[in-house]
């Protein structure tokens, strides 16, 4: 994921013979500016989909304190029919319009956060698309779709300039019943899919050059009682099911093949009804929102073995109906979408123990109806002007 830092900081050495010119007005209004720029530091923007008021609402993070302001002061942007699952890189946002069948995608202001709609949007996505994923490369776009007990997965190549997606041939693949989530190996050559109405999850292969997907020998795989989310280690090869009926956590490892065996200790205990599991950049912890017990359960992840170890402290609290959450790209700040108090909690985390900490100012408000995703782009050191 490309950053890139827009101040330039330019030196100039006077000799003390010469005079001193007299500042202008704007000169200095210039000076003002430019030291604002430095003392704000931006680690990204987040993104919210809101499904009752058709919208996506975006919040400014602050990288020195994780605080969540909504970006340049906007309402939040329209969507489609029922937005319910959003995604974000540096470039661009995509969001799952669930009632119209389409997945809307945005090109992002690096400056403001602030989104406009890309060439095309939205795009024809099939029945009732879920959720979207972005590849780990940027190039491919997937939506999870279900239709009276039949479910596939739309793909897209997604043009790295404007945004626009364009159909990959000999899509949408089949997909078990009714697939709810997706998530791609550290490496992006694999995929899994949650299959809820099956308890299992399923394994593709990916065509690195075409996005084309392909089912890994031996899917689908066992999970437990409807299994929602679906998370990979970046650091390893282990791969992260959430449970929501078992109240639990499906751990794996996935072989040279992409083929999935559980670890021993797995299932390990969540919440009640955990929805979203979410791993930090450096696959070193792993955190679960419990829907019906609003908290979060939060572990380390043994690197030899993948295990799960519940953090002390966990399971920390949250809003109401907790639903969605991300570490943003500093590893710093974890944010959690409350479905049922429509705002977002926020968190420090402990890069040694993985312990939350609530951010001053948290929960923030959240400005759409029914929040159902968040998403954190990575725009990391980009000053505004």
């Amino acid at each position: 994921m490309n950053s890139r830092r827009s101040m330039w900081i330019v030196a100039i050495c006077l000799s003390g013979a010469l005079p001193v010119p007299t500042r202008t007005a704007a000169q200095s209004s210039q000076d003002r500016l430019v030291s604002q720029i430095q003392s704000h530091t931006r680690s990204g923007f987040a993104y919210v989909a809101n499904r009752s008021s058709d919208s996506v609402s975006a919040f400014e993070i602050d990288g020195n304190t994780g605080a969540l302001t909504s970006s340049s002061g906007v309402a939040p942007f329209q969507a489609g029919n029922g937005p319910i699952f959003v995604v974000a890189n540096a470039k661009f946002v995509f969001v799952a319009d669930l009632g119209s069948f389409q997945v809307s995608g945005y090109s992002i202001d690096r400056l403001t956060g602030a989104l406009t709609q890309v060439p095309g949007s939205p795009f024809d996505a099939g029945p009732n698309p879920e959720s979207v994923c972005l590849s780990p490369s940027g190039k491919f776009l997937y939506a999870t779709d279900s239709d009276d007990g039949s479910g596939s997965i739309a793909a897209w190549s997604v043009d790295p300039k404007t945004g626009v997606l364009t159909t990959i041939p000999g899509s949408p693949y089949p997909a078990g019943v009714e697939p709810i989530w997706m998530a791609f190996s550290r490496k992006g050559t694999f995929a899994y899919v949650t299959d809820i109405a099956s308890n299992q999850v399923l394994g593709y292969t990916v065509d690195q050059h075409t996005g084309a997907l392909a089912p890994i020998a031996g899917s689908p795989f066992g999970t437990g009682s409807f299994p929602w989310s679906v998370a990979t280690d970046t650091s390893a090869d282990f791969v992260y099911v959430a449970n929501s009926g078992s109240n639990d956590i499906s751990a794996y490892q996935a072989s040279d093949t992409g083929a999935l065996t559980s670890i021993a200790g797995s299932p390990f205990m969540a919440g009640t009804a955990p929805l979203s599991i979410t791993i930090d950049p450096l696959g070193t912890f792993a955190y679960v929102t419990n829907a019906d017990s609003d908290n979060l359960s939060a572990y380390t992840i043994d690197p030899q073995t993948g295990a799960l170890i519940s953090i002390n402290g966990s399971p920390f609290s949250a809003g109401l109906s907790p639903n969605s959450a991300v570490v943003d790209p500093s590893r710093k700040f974890f944010y959690v979408n409350n479905a049922g108090s429509a705002n977002i909690s926020a968190y420090t985390i402990d890069s040694a123990t993985g312990t939350l900490t609530q951010i001053a100012g948290s929960p923030f408000p959240e400005w759409g109806s029914e929040p159902s995703s968040i998403a954190v782009s990575g725009v990391r050191g980009t000053a505004r002007w």
